[in-house]
């Protein structure tokens, strides 16, 4: 790839993921002046179980299309098969999870002890079926390398969450209602990325086919749980923060943890940008060029991160006195200094944590999810009644960090690779074996 073509693409995708920080930064800030941190508690509990069960509604189709599609070198007629197999396999799973999402609204209200977090689930629950599509279509476009286009509506489903929540609360809805800005946005972007993946690949009368349709459906069924897991890994804390503390205290944490995310998308850009390139790297078993990314992208991600953290130090504070005037909400410093260095760390390997399913392990990639996930649930519910929010941080950070030791021990026995800094090194082993891709 053209050294100056990858910067562009990594530098607007970059600034479409800065958007969605900065977008979630001004809906966070928002909904703190309008519904205060009680209502910012009950949305963002409302988005975390919308961001979990969006992974179920897509089922895991999404990465057999990334992975097939990138691999792809046959013919175009083929390749829209393979394409709108999986667009059409994505629609009856995705409607089931949508009625799931809107029955399981009425145990949330037990557990959570929020009618008003339970009556916001119903609202998203429409929203599932167009982000399952618009997940798979905006992967083909990552597979094609169209990272272009995936910055335009990445950038664009951004915009379109802003201006319905204002929308909304211009017309002065309920805290709860506010889901229902996750369903226009994605209505809305369902009807761009059709346009867009149709014009890239046009032959949707082909996409009608039970083999490519089975194969994504088994492909998905093994990754599947990588997809889950990894979400409520990252929203985990929130939830079981939402079991034992108040809606307020959720929303002072969750503002932080929404920070947080939005550096998280800075590197989920260059896990992209690398994805399709080490799946073909992996195919053609040039470990070489692999060894090289790592070694450039390893010091990058780390060194970005921690300017973050050295730069938050001194001026979240004043920042935040600025737009928020001495609010509640400045304790959620200390929450996301915490958050932040588990991050840190864990950005040195961030790019490549998707190796193993790219190598063909998607059950591989599943257990490494589980394991992060587990750790994280176990640190939580340990810490979270003993020191709260703080209980949170601490706990969500360690799980980073346990999650980076287990990445390597999996990547050095299925794939005979030492991701080691500051080198890379190669087991012998790998000269007398080959990467199976497809089988665990």
């Amino acid at each position: 790839m053209k050294k100056k073509s990858v910067f562009l693409d990594i530098i607007l995708n970059y600034n479409a993921l800065l958007l969605g920080g900065l977008s979630g930064i001004l809906i966070n800030i928002i909904i703190s002046y309008t519904h205060g941190p009680r209502g910012l508690g009950v949305f963002n509990q409302i988005y975390a179980f919308y961001v979990i069960l969006s992974q179920l509604a897509v089922g895991g189709i999404h990465l057999s299309a990334l992975k097939h599609v990138a691999g792809w070198q046959g013919s175009s007629a083929t390749l829209g098969r393979i394409a709108w197999s999986s667009f059409f396999l994505s629609f009856p799973i995705s409607v089931f999870f949508a009625i799931l999402c809107y029955l399981s609204s009425f145990v949330m209200n037990i557990v959570l002890s929020s009618s008003q977090v339970s009556q916001g689930i119903r609202y998203v629950s429409v929203a599932l079926i167009f982000f399952s599509c618009n997940k798979i279509m905006l992967f083909i476009l990552n597979a094609l390398q169209e990272m272009r286009l995936l910055a335009f509506w990445q950038a664009m489903r951004y915009i379109l969450m802003i201006l319905s929540v204002c929308a909304l609360i211009y017309l002065e809805s309920n805290v709860y209602e506010l889901g229902l800005s996750f369903t226009f946005s994605e209505a809305i972007l369902f009807i761009g990325l059709l346009f867009s993946t149709l014009y890239k690949i046009p032959q949707l009368h082909k996409g009608f086919s039970a083999t490519w349709m089975k194969k994504h459906f088994n492909f998905g069924l093994r990754g599947i749980c990588n997809g889950i897991l990894i979400e409520l890994n990252t929203r985990v804390d929130i939830l079981i923060l939402g079991i034992f503390s108040s809606d307020i205290t959720v929303g002072l944490y969750s503002f932080s943890s929404m920070l947080i995310e939005g550096i998280l998308g800075f590197l989920v850009v260059i896990r992209n940008q690398m994805n399709p390139f080490l799946a073909k790297l992996l195919k053609e078993r040039n470990f070489a060029e692999i060894q090289r990314y790592f070694k450039k992208f390893s010091y990058y991600m780390f060194g970005s991160t921690f300017l973050i953290l050295i730069m938050a130090a001194f001026t979240f504070d004043p920042l935040l006195a600025i737009f928020l005037e001495l609010n509640p909400f400045l304790e959620s410093y200390y929450f996301f200094l915490i958050l932040l260095a588990g991050v840190c760390i864990y950005s040195v390997y961030f790019p490549f944590d998707n190796i193993l399913l790219l190598a063909g392990y998607p059950g591989k990639q599943s257990l490494l999810a589980f394991f992060s996930t587990t750790i994280n649930i176990l640190l939580n519910f340990a810490l979270i009644p003993l020191w709260g929010a703080y209980g949170a941080a601490i706990g969500t950070s360690l799980a980073m960090i346990f999650s980076l030791v287990f990445f390597k021990i999996l990547t050095k026995k299925y794939l005979h690779l030492s991701l080691d800094l500051p080198r890379i090194h190669f087991s012998s082993q790998l000269h007398h074996s080959s990467l199976n891709c497809g089988v665990d």
